[in-house]
């Protein structure tokens, strides 16, 4: 048996050290070269062997070093060479020990540090310092650059009297016979060590920074107390650097203040963050909260409740511009923080006093501590894609009427206080967030409403609340502001059964209940074995399948909207499956905004959601035939072909997630599966979501389903067998993975009326429909198959000859990057069937006229008509099917057709990228050419205007509220907006898509605009922040800010070949553009592609270009009065074009300089 160990003192080239060690390793002798590694060498010693490993002793290869291990001693060789075969080793000059070391690391090299026994970082250390100097105060040539010789005659003067721990250098060079001069320096001495061990230099920075000053990533910058950056300057930091902050205490305390009128620029990315951290954890000790201060902005955008910043009144906000920037933080991590410089004044992780809508806060990480993740006073920054951990605080706190929105935040908080906590008159809104709460949370919940006057607006997000603690996952206390307060998809869940708790906790959960989509988790209760008798599952509590729970005949089981239904984890005959078995029924009558959800108890319990979770739902009917088997997934279960038109009862707005799994080999529990149903059952509006089979499967049966959505199913989306005779319509298949979109087998001639399938390039085999054995038909019409799969099987594949009498296409199309369209056995009867597809049936229209006072859904299965003035009232919600069209009727003046969601009504418009919600001209979906001004437009009037927002120009009955600055009109994505824009009398027109006072509330993003005769998007002041914007054909300003907009647009495309400016301002405006293209042609009218139109202008361009081709005078950047250089910044926007005219008019120098004086600018 070999024991064997691996010794080093690390050298400067790892190559040269292999080719070293391989030299030795050749010279050594009785070396079996067939054994282990090349770095262990046999020695035979007294008949046996042993085995020793090479290790190299570095601070640059130190040679002339003895060392001991256990029998064995040596002097360290070329390279730093030492080889032993046990521990500990002990070095020494002459007799004096230098260090101990007890194991290896990986590379094999011992660094000062090693012997030392501190991290690797710490070059700083007293003794590491010492070691370090005296070898290379001892090097023969006084070069370490090359490698340390140790002068031997020197060295054998220090014998065991010495200590290297208890003498000091100028001791032990004495005692060694070097000189006081000659002995190396600490700062050389460590800077060579830095070199040696990869060891980033560390640079401490001045307490005030009061230039421009760029933070490289080739050193680790060190926080020392209190460090400002002062009014004028920007602090850009690389990515990749990592600052730590000293460890210090109350006034000692170590932090970053970025001062009004001062910006940051921290642009990490995903592979290289920017880190702020500890000394102390920058050293190799553990991270831990509370290590340093934290990082704090301070800005412009204050209102009256913000005072001075508490931990340091010195620093004091003010209120001049709600847009105004304090710079950009992305991808940066701040790490180990929290410190209190006195009672109640503490440095938080983030922090930001009255910082304005201008700064871009994106990708942040604060992980550990002591007080609060990130605290807001005021402002109006927005903050996105924010995560944090460890706060033994609140997570995140917002006080003294913060009024930003925060998108895509997750918390995680398993000891501290409130996931979030607001105070003052605060109305903030958050938008995408996971909030989990652990057992051992020391108070104040998910959420907290700390005092009077707190409102929030809160979508999309999950709170998994799991503190034993009395506080609630909604916790009060004080009253709330109802008007301010909202909850849309917000889903509640967790171990906790307090939901709503405090002074408000009535109040707040009445908000929550008439909100959309939201889900709360009321406790569990468990279902399991047969239900015989009548059962309502209630929406109060969670109710948990375990195991198989059959609903026997005579009973009907009915399932409150709202209501969730999870099943436990469990596979073989352990499978958690519902089934609805024959003379039995299901009543699940879900809605749009309270849909009944199946899932798994994985996801309640806050794991990740996936496929093959739980089993799934089955319905045994009496409208079998002769086909139909017992049910494969357990036989016990048996249709019967007694009544075609069976009912087993209804589903209606039922969610069926994470679901799938095999009992047995080919015997699997789908998502959703029918055997033998009659058409008497009504399903619709089914959503069947991540499957690890078959999304749903129908064996035999007459039933109807009536839209029906199906993603990544692992297997088939949609798969009929035996004989199935129903018709299914609006069926939606995402099928980017899994095998056929639509599989039909068994002598079946199913129907689909209206169906979208869009198939993966990774899909695994047999395209969007597949018909997979002999006999088989299909009638498909108004239909898109969009087949984008590499395989070789086509758009529609067959296994078999199809039946053809029983085979019809109409209104059916392929589309898709792949070029199969008909494979298999059936390929050129199927495409003869489908080239013989009729034509288009002009779908049905219904006209709207008039106010819309109550909540209205439009339907993707018509045209909706817009007669003249279309408006919803305060109140009332338009919601809008994705792939509907709206089309405006011609008309003029008083006649104009336009949409108007008034303030206090909303409008919800999601569309998808495969289905949007088009708007559009009557004239244009009637088959006559569009152009622009062939009817008005939409306008959404809110509650976040100012001083200088008037009425409505184009209708001045509609006139905004300066109420909430995070007022929300609703949502709007994936939305194109065609043929608009017309005068209604001069100079009061109807743009394409026009906001008046419009909050950051509201979601818009994915906007097209096309032919617009007037301008394609106006604003008049508001906060609403706009994303994925494309504006094409404009005949006057494509995009048109006025009266104070302070919102952030990103990613803006503007296609302006014969209107006026791309984007023009008016107004006291300080907008902000991240991410834009403008494309100017040659016959623009004028005002060039960014036009500052009056003075007192300002705006934030970054990460643009401006492609200005006009042949008028009007520059790239055009103005008209003087503009406001405070509020005015370029980054990284770049001018091209033909036009020689990059800036003109009244400010042409001044914008012109401001330009030059950005970063990453050209022209």
């Amino acid at each position: 048996m070999f024991t064997k160990y691996k010794h080093a003192i690390s050298i400067r080239n790892i190559a040269l050290n292999s080719l070293l060690a391989g030299v030795l390793f050749g010279m050594t002798g009785c070396i079996d070269q067939g054994k282990d590694s090349p770095n262990t060498v046999y020695i035979v010693q007294g008949g046996a062997e042993a085995s020793t490993t090479k290790g190299y002793l570095v601070d640059s290869a130190v040679e002339g070093v003895n060392y001991e291990c256990g029998t064995l001693t040596g002097v360290t060789t070329t390279g730093g060479l030492f080889e032993c075969s046990a521990t500990p080793v002990v070095f020494k000059l002459g007799t004096m020990i230098l260090g101990t070391i007890t194991s290896y690391s990986s590379e094999g090299q011992i660094f000062p540090q090693d012997l030392a026994g501190v991290s690797r970082q710490k070059t700083s250390d007293a003794q590491v310092i010492k070691i370090a100097q005296l070898l290379q105060s001892l090097d023969s040539d006084g070069d370490a650059s090359n490698g340390i010789i140790i002068d031997t005659a020197k060295a054998n003067r220090l014998t065991a009297t010495q200590s290297i721990t208890t003498n000091s250098i100028e001791e032990l060079a004495e005692k060694a016979g070097i000189s006081i001069s000659d002995i190396v320096s600490a700062d050389d001495a460590i800077a060579h060590l830095n070199v040696e061990s990869g060891v980033k230099p560390r640079e401490t920075l001045s307490s005030t920074i009061s230039s421009d000053l760029t933070l490289s990533s080739d050193k680790h910058w060190i926080i020392s107390g209190l460090v400002t950056v002062e009014a004028g300057a920007t602090l850009s930091i690389e990515a990749g650097t990592t600052i730590a902050g000293k460890a210090g205490k109350g006034d000692s305390t170590s932090y970053l203040v970025v001062d009004k009128g001062a910006k940051i620029d921290a642009q990490g990315t995903a592979t290289n963050p920017i880190i702020f951290t500890s000394e102390t954890f920058l050293d190799g000790d553990a991270g831990a909260a509370g290590q340093w201060g934290g990082i704090t902005l301070i800005g412009k955008a204050a209102n009256p409740q913000v005072n001075a910043y508490e931990a340091n009144t010195d620093f004091v906000a003010d209120d001049s511009n709600l847009s105004d920037s304090s710079g950009i933080m992305s991808h940066v991590q701040i790490l180990n923080t929290g410190i209190a410089i006195r009672e109640n004044e503490e440095v938080n992780g983030l922090s930001f006093v009255g910082v304005g809508s201008g700064t871009i806060i994106s990708d942040i990480t604060v992980e550990n501590a002591s007080d609060d993740g990130i605290e807001l006073w005021g402002g109006t920054v927005n903050l996105t894609n924010i995560t944090i951990n460890n706060a033994l605080d609140d997570s995140f706190d917002i006080d003294d009427g913060y009024a930003g929105t925060v998108k895509n935040l997750t918390i995680t908080n398993l000891t501290g206080k409130a996931g979030i906590e607001m105070s003052g008159t605060t109305v903030a809104t958050f938008d995408g967030f996971n909030i989990t709460t652990g057992t051992n949370q020391a108070g104040e919940g998910g959420i907290f409403f700390k005092k009077d006057g707190i409102g929030g607006h809160f979508k999309n997000g999950t709170i998994t609340h799991n503190a034993t603690n009395d506080d609630g996952a909604i916790h009060s206390a004080g009253a709330f502001d109802a008007d301010n307060t909202s909850f849309d998809n917000v889903t509640l869940v967790g171990s906790s059964t307090n939901k709503f708790t405090g002074d408000s906790a009535t109040g707040l959960e009445e908000k929550f209940d008439l909100g959309t989509g939201n889900v709360k988790e009321q406790g569990r209760t468990t279902l399991a074995g047969e239900i015989s008798s009548d059962k309502i599952l209630t929406k109060d509590t969670t109710w948990v399948l375990n195991g198989l729970v059959s609903v026997s005949n005579g009973a009907t089981l009915t399932i409150e909207a709202g209501t969730t239904i999870a099943g436990k984890a469990g596979k073989g005959d352990n499978t958690s499956y519902l089934v609805i078995d024959k003379g039995a029924k299901i009543d699940a009558q879900g809605t749009a905004s309270s849909p009944i959800i199946f899932t798994s108890e994985t996801v309640l319990d806050g794991g990740t959601a996936a496929a093959g979770q739980w089993g799934g739902l089955t319905l045994i009917g009496k409208a079998a035939n002769a086909q139909v088997n017992a049910y494969e997934a357990n036989t016990d279960f048996v249709a019967e072909d007694t009544n075609l038109a069976d009912s087993s009862g209804v589903m209606t707005h039922v969610k069926i997630l994470n679901s799938g799994i095999a009992i047995r080999e080919n015997e699997e529990v789908n998502g959703l599966s029918f055997v033998g149903v009659g058409s008497g059952t009504l399903i619709s509006d089914i959503t069947v979501e991540n499957a690890a089979d078959d999304g749903i499967e129908l064996w035999g049966g007459t039933v109807n389903l009536t839209n029906i959505n199906i993603s990544n199913a692992l297997d088939d989306s949609f798969d009929i067998d035996d004989g199935y005779a129903g018709t299914v319509r609006n069926l939606t298949i995402t099928n980017l993975t899994g095998k056929a979109g639509i599989e039909m087998s068994g002598t079946t001639h199913a129907t689909f009326d209206g169906f979208n399938i869009t198939i993966g390039a990774n899909q695994a085999a047999e395209g969007g429909v597949f018909f997979k054995k002999d006999g088989i038909g299909g009638h498909f019409k108004n239909g898109t198959i969009t087949h984008n799969a590499t395989n070789d099987d086509g758009a529609i594949h067959s296994a078999g000859a199809f039946d053809a009498d029983n085979t019809s296409f109409e209104n059916v199309t392929l589309v898709g990057t792949s070029v199969n369209k008909f494979t298999g056995d059936s390929a050129s009867g199927l495409e003869t069937k489908f080239d013989a597809q009729v034509t288009a049936v002009t779908p049905t229209s219904t006209t709207l006229t008039g106010s819309i006072s109550e909540h209205t859904k439009l339907t993707a299965d018509k045209t909706w008509l817009i007669s003249g003035l279309v408006w919803v009232t305060n109140g009332a919600t338009l919601s809008i099917e994705a792939g509907t069209t709206i089309a405006g009727v011609a008309g003029k003046g008083d006649s104009t057709s336009y949409l108007i969601i008034d303030k206090g009504a909303r409008i919800n418009a999601e569309g998808t990228a495969s289905l949007p919600i088009t708007f559009t001209s009557k004239t244009a979906s009637d088959g006559g050419t569009a152009a622009a001004g062939q009817w008005g437009g939409i306008t959404l009037i809110g509650k976040a205007a100012n001083a200088q927002v008037n009425a409505y120009e184009a209708n001045t009955d509609f006139v905004a509220e300066d109420t909430n600055l995070a007022d929300n009109s609703g949502i709007m994505t994936h939305v194109k907006i065609l043929n608009t824009g017309i005068a209604i009398r001069e100079n009061e027109e109807v743009n394409g898509l026009s906001f008046v006072g419009v909050g950051s509330g509201t979601f818009i993003s994915d906007i097209t605009v096309e032919n617009a005769s007037d301008d394609g998007i106006e604003l008049w002041g508001g906060t609403v922040n706009l994303t994925n914007i494309s504006i094409s054909n404009a005949l006057d300003d494509s995009f048109d800010i006025d009266d104070g907009y302070a919102g952030t647009v990103r990613n803006l495309t503007i296609n302006n070949s014969a209107g006026k400016a791309g984007i023009e301002m008016s107004g006291t405006t300080h907008a902000t553009f991240d991410g834009f293209n403008i494309t100017i042609g040659a016959n623009q009218a004028a005002e060039g592609g960014i036009f500052f139109k009056k003075d007192g202008i300002g705006g934030h361009f970054s990460n643009g270009t401006i492609t200005h081709n006009a042949t008028n005078d009007d520059g790239a950047i055009h103005s008209a009065g003087a503009f406001v250089a405070e509020n005015t910044s370029f980054t990284n926007v770049t001018l091209a074009g033909s036009s020689t005219n990059k800036f003109t008019g009244d400010s042409a120098v001044g914008l012109e300089a401001k330009f030059t004086a950005g970063s990453g600018n050209s022209k």
